[in-house]
């Protein structure tokens, strides 16, 4: 249902300020000297500047929660929920065996940045969703439809059909993890806000040099980043095109069309849209707003199905009525779409039941107890196998070149930069073992986005064309790339497309 109020406006201290004197704030030396009033007080400006950028009618205001330790932040109507502990008081907490382990949040100025700008990037997809704004490009519009909380009816890998959500949670070992982060909605949003997240950190270095914050964030984008997580998951999928295969699957499903994708990642997919879904009606009935991650549940037949319907949309609807972000119009409207989806996919199961189609899955079939990889903010060691490190040349970007960048990034530090270099050396090797990312159409209109330009309907084709970050030195990955070629003594390469 479209909106006729958006999210709302909400007025800073930092209103008057310049775009470049607000981000300033985000240097070490201003964001550990703010206590959490001036912080929510940044956050919120940075996210009503993020808004009417992208046109979005009107923002979503920040708060501070009290979230579960791997939840940095979480997007609900007009609100965006940001952790206190990492956030307000720098600090990640950990439970393991029992007891609260504390670690310090050196980067916790930029992963804000990054949080809130990840979150806006939810709430402008929204609104597109819902019709409030109109999104400057038809095939992300379908991309996003197709990935929002609604369900449907797939096979089980067993010759028989269950429910399936279109939003992945990241509920099956392996692939799970890579399916959740490279969803259409994850995709962009964790694309968007680093690439942004970036762009300020570079401003900061080039005007008052590097600090430990800086250098936590960039240590961590080198190794957990989007560029390194995507080639992660061509190695894992063996499939260069990995990501477009999966939304192309939901798609698919959406939409009940055929366009052809690859088996192995259509029976991944559909077999994680089944976990997610079991996982997401636990936490629904639960009435709980995080998924839990329950190793021990049953297969959900149809006649555990039909029991549950009621209770679950009626927890939700008790959910969204107590939701002070939602009025009650908007908390009944919400809830006979939910009640309206969960009605229509009932009508398909009951008809596979009577055809003979459905059938129990085996127990624990897409949970064991092998960890997925780490969600949180902090940078963390991957584990690398043998394969990766077969030292296969790589066709877009030479080793050279990039360790040239590295060296850029922490040759200032004024520490032992040998040793920096030394420490990501692997990490760069293995990034050498696969092939360059091309630059999507979705990247190119976020980079049209990103620079302020307003793209209308019809002007989708002609985007991708007009702003192409390989003819362009606008601040970020490109100016970076743009630094590397003027050093001197760094090799010279071809054009290449980077996401």
């Amino acid at each position: 249902m479209a909106s006729t109020v958006g999210y709302g406006t909400h007025p800073t201290i930092y209103g008057s300020y310049s775009d470049e004197a607000l981000m300033d704030l985000y240097r070490e030396s201003s964001w550990f000297c703010m206590g959490e009033d001036s912080r929510q007080q940044l956050l919120q400006e940075t996210v009503n500047r993020s808004a009417a950028a992208k046109g979005e009618l009107g923002a979503c205001e920040v708060r501070f929660a009290d979230l579960d330790s791997g939840t940095l932040g979480e997007q609900s109507g007009n609100v965006i929920n940001i952790n206190r502990s990492v956030f307000a008081q720098d600090t990640y907490q950990h439970e393991y065996n029992g007891h609260m382990i504390e670690e310090r949040a050196f980067d916790s100025n930029m992963r804000a940045l990054e949080t809130v700008l990840h979150e806006d990037i939810h709430a402008w997809q929204n609104q597109c969703i819902d019709g409030t704004i109109s999104c400057p490009d038809a095939t992300l519009l379908e991309e996003y439809t197709a990935n929002n909380f609604s369900i449907s009816v797939v096979p089980d890998g067993y010759g028989g059909l269950q429910i399936g959500s279109h939003y992945l949670s990241g509920e099956t070992p392996n692939t799970g993890y890579y399916m959740y982060y490279f969803q259409s909605t994850e995709r962009d949003a964790h694309l968007y806000s680093e690439q942004q997240t970036w762009n300020v950190m570079q401003s900061l270095q080039a005007k008052y040099g590097d600090d430990k914050s800086l250098l936590t964030y960039q240590k961590g984008v080198l190794l957990n980043g989007y560029q390194t997580t995507y080639r992660e998951g061509q190695l894992l999928f063996g499939n260069e095109n990995f990501e477009q295969e999966i939304n192309q699957v939901l798609v698919n499903q959406y939409y009940k069309t055929n366009t052809p994708v690859d088996p192995a990642i259509q029976a991944a997919v559909q077999n994680e849209m089944i976990a997610s879904y079991e996982a997401q009606m636990r936490a629904s009935v639960e009435n709980k707003e995080d998924i839990v991650m329950d190793k021990g549940y049953t297969p959900v037949t149809a006649e555990d199905y039909e029991s549950s319907m009621r209770s679950t949309v009626n927890a939700f609807y008790e959910h969204a009525v107590n939701d002070p972000s939602l009025t009650q119009e908007e908390a009944i409207a919400q809830t006979a779409e939910v009640a309206e989806n969960y009605l229509a996919a009932m009508e398909d199961v009951q008809a596979a039941g009577e055809r003979g189609e459905i059938a129990a899955r085996k127990k624990a079939q897409y949970r064991t107890e092998e960890p997925d990889r780490p969600r949180s903010a902090e940078a963390t060691e991957t584990t690398v196998s043998e394969n990766h490190m077969s030292g296969e040349a790589h066709p877009g970007r030479n080793y050279d070149e990039l360790i040239g960048r590295i060296r850029r990034i922490v040759g200032d530090a004024g520490c032992d930069t040998g040793q920096r270099i030394d420490d990501l050396t692997t990490r760069v090797e293995v990034l050498e073992t696969s092939s360059d990312t091309r630059l999507t159409q979705t990247e190119r209109i976020l980079s049209r986005l990103m620079s302020g330009v307003p793209v209308t309907e019809g002007q989708e084709e002609s985007a991708a064309e007009e702003i192409d970050p390989e003819k362009t030195n606008s601040e970020g990955f490109d100016q970076a790339e743009q630094d590397e070629e003027d050093m001197p003594g760094a090799e010279q390469t071809d054009d290449e497309e980077e996401a």
